[in-house]
């Protein structure tokens, strides 16, 4: 019988370009989990071990799985190909990585100190190494450097931080790396002109506010609803 693969104990950040981020992966066990030196010193696994990365987003950590559970209702589907614009420190991706077929998340950030909490913490705390995410680390947020096709784009909060130009320039790439009927979904209104996303084939299917239970006692911004907006891409022709 021959011999299988052995599973992956880490997961690598890639940048745009295909490269693995010279001398980081993540520890394959928590003895390996250390203080880096040189130009990573900044990483601080104290900051890691505090879990300081799950009170950077504003709103609770717990905000990911209400995202999750939406997510399900709205019928996502663990076959789909699911791209998590700035996927961040994996509020979200915790939760969609084990739904998820194998190598189904794409997650991409522009901010290494997240993703390495990403990859080095919350992937070894939740034991994510087998489900093979995929992760980026782009200023760009070049989408299409991933090299595959999406059902799935989730814009939580992403494009509305661009300038108008990047914003627009991130909706087109979008709608060239989707498949014919993915959806975008985004839990606020794009900030875009009214005509960009349906010239790019994108239809505006499903729009209402989305309660999160409990994020109203939240004592910093009692903010516990969202208005989401779901866009479909044309099928062609």
């Amino acid at each position: 019988m021959a011999a299988q693969a052995p599973l992956p104990r880490a997961v690598p950040i890639r940048t745009a370009d295909g490269e693995i981020v010279s001398g980081f992966t993540s520890p394959p066990d928590w003895r390996d989990l250390k203080q880096h030196t040189g130009a990573m010193a900044a990483l601080d696994v104290k900051a890691i071990l505090d879990e300081q990365h799950h009170r950077a987003y504003g709103r609770p950590w717990v905000l990911g799985r209400c995202y999750f559970d939406e997510l399900v209702a709205r019928r996502l589907k663990p076959s789909e190909r699911v791209l998590d614009l700035g996927c961040g420190a994996g509020r979200l991706g915790v939760w969609l990585i084990p739904f998820l077929e194998v190598g189904h998340y794409y997650g991409i950030d522009n901010h290494f100190g997240t993703l390495w909490a990403f990859a080095s913490y919350e992937c070894l705390l939740h034991n994510l190494f087998e489900r093979q995410p995929n992760l980026m680390l782009d200023d760009d947020l070049r989408i299409d450097r991933f090299g595959v096709s999406f059902d799935v784009v989730l814009d939580f909060n992403v494009s509305v931080h661009l300038p108008m130009d990047k914003r627009e320039r991130l909706f087109r790439d979008i709608a060239g790396v989707c498949t014919p009927g993915a959806r975008l979904i985004m839990p606020r209104k794009p900030k875009v002109s009214r005509t960009l996303l349906p010239t790019l084939g994108f239809q505006l299917v499903n729009r209402g506010d989305v309660q999160y239970p409990g994020l109203e006692h939240w004592p910093v911004d009692p903010h516990a609803t969202d208005r989401w907006y779901e866009f479909r891409l044309s099928e062609p022709g």
